[in-house]
């Protein structure tokens, strides 16, 4: 079986990334299948994670993002000029390649794929909520017209994907949601790609978060509701990652004068070693597809502070078990949940227990044998 993933591109060290190059490298070493990778972004960037040999890949380097921040009229045009060559460009890879099944993580090709005139079975893969285009929109401009066109490309992205062979989507709520406008929708988990034989010793006063400094991570949130700690008792926060967001926090913690408390740590290549040594993780965003790093974490045994965000949270934390979730954008509420665990032992440990075994519920075998059984049943047919 040709199985061809199209995604922008593979230099950032983001969760839809690792969890990318983990289930492409998986099946590539299944007897039976052939594994081919077809990148819009990548501009010539080395991957960030290591793909096997085994696996082709070709970077068109078409360049969508070079529009990112032009005006309107030059955005559109400049971008449907792209789409045109992309569309070709892509056919050309399908046909010369018998690509029997094409994946599609929710990039440019959506904007085409259900129209493509190919044998090949069409899954878009969504790695966030139906509402990722409204909601990224709304992240730039709440004004009416900034509404009007963000319900306009959420509409959009309902019709592109109903008309494809399938859309897995990353939670049940998303699942449930869709099944009112999709027939073809289906719900597979993400996995964790670590896979600690032994959790964290919660030994260090240490709290993390991990992710891309941007406004969707929440960061800014973050290091508001850290205003509420009333007794810090040694305790530090750090943060991992990078972009664009990285000056704006590090000025907002100067104003709140959290200095010795909060610190921008930038990205590692050794996030088990991050997650072996804090002792919880809280998660700030805005928005969520199904967050890599709350699996990441609970296979470490760390419990977990986080907003009841849309969506995937409150399918890790259920009824309190294995981490404490508030309302969505309250940071007073993150804040005394960080304080909370901060200020007991006891619910910390009992909590590690319940997220170290939850993360089992997530190996890589399971969730990709239900990935594997989706496929041979969409190529039979």
């Amino acid at each position: 079986m040709n199985i061809l993933y199209c995604v922008p591109a593979l230099y950032n060290p983001g969760g839809m990334e690792r969890i990318l190059t983990e289930k492409v490298n998986y099946l590539a070493n299944l007897e039976g299948y052939n594994l081919f990778v077809f990148t819009t972004d990548q501009d010539n960037r080395p991957l960030y994670f290591k793909l096997d040999d085994r696996v082709t890949v070709h970077h068109s380097n078409l360049n969508f993002n070079q529009y990112f921040s032009c005006n309107f009229l030059e955005k559109y045009l400049g971008t449907k000029k792209l789409l045109r060559l992309y569309e070709q460009q892509l056919q050309a890879y399908i046909k010369k390649n018998s690509i029997d099944l094409i994946v599609s993580l929710g990039g440019k090709e959506l904007e085409f794929l259900h129209r493509m005139k190919t044998n090949s079975a069409k899954i878009c893969e969504l790695h966030f909520s139906i509402d990722i285009r409204k909601q990224f929109i709304l992240s730039r401009g709440n004004s009416p017209l900034y509404k009007l066109i963000g319900n306009y490309r959420r509409w959009q992205m309902i019709q592109q994907t109903k008309k494809l062979d399938q859309l897995v989507v990353l939670t049940k709520e998303d699942e449930e949601k869709l099944k009112l406008t999709h027939q073809n929708v289906t719900q597979i988990y993400n996995f964790s790609p670590l896979a600690p034989t032994v959790k964290a010793p919660l030994n260090q006063k240490k709290i993390v978060a991990v992710g891309k400094l941007d406004p969707q991570k929440g960061f800014d949130l973050l290091i508001e509701a850290c205003r509420f700690i009333k007794n810090w008792d040694g305790w530090i926060l750090e943060i991992y990652g990078q972009g664009p967001d990285e000056e704006q926090l590090r000025s907002k913690i100067s104003f709140y004068e959290l200095e010795k408390h909060i610190f921008l740590k930038g990205v590692t290549r050794k996030v088990e070693e991050v997650y072996h040594s804090a002792s919880f993780y809280v998660l700030s965003s805005r928005f969520e597809g199904f967050p890599m790093v709350l699996l990441e974490a609970i296979s470490f045994g760390l419990p977990i502070v986080s907003f009841d965000c849309a969506t995937g949270p409150n399918e890790v934390i259920v009824n309190d078990d294995c981490g404490i979730l508030v309302d969505d954008g309250n940071t007073e509420k993150l804040g005394e949940a960080i304080q909370r665990m901060i200020s007991s032992r006891e619910e910390r440990e009992w909590k590690s227990e319940r997220a170290f075994q939850k993360s089992k519920l997530f190996s890589k075998d399971e969730i990709m044998k239900q990935w594997t059984d989706l496929f041979e049943s969409l190529v039979k047919n």
